[in-house]
């Protein structure tokens, strides 16, 4: 990350970091929150989706950027923003997704 940080463009990568949060922390976790609730599934594994669906973007997908000559300012910006609203949305998201598939 500190060999990429230099190019991190907060005025171009206001955009991205806002539909990555977006997408990374409302739209998957909802996605994977109903699938929890619909899904005829163990009350074990309901509770995993849970928390995944709740996890912001990884590290590792900096190393698959890197690695396959993708825009890595990009990927960096991305996880940048959602684990920062993560600080927010992963807490929320556990509560209330944990309510919604009926474990307590």
């Amino acid at each position: 990350m500190a060999d990429f940080w230099g190019e991190f463009r907060k005025t171009h990568g206001v955009g991205v970091m806002g539909l990555s949060i977006i997408v990374r922390n409302l739209i998957c976790p909802a996605a994977f929150v109903l699938l929890a609730w619909l899904l005829p599934v163990s009350r074990e594994l309901k509770e995993t989706l849970v928390v995944q669906a709740a996890m912001p973007a990884g590290v590792f997908t900096l190393v698959l950027s890197r690695h396959h000559g993708g825009d890595v300012p990009v990927a960096l910006q991305i996880i940048f923003a959602s684990s920062a609203a993560a600080l927010i949305t992963l807490p929320l998201w556990i509560h209330y997704g944990m309510q919604l598939v009926g474990v307590r």
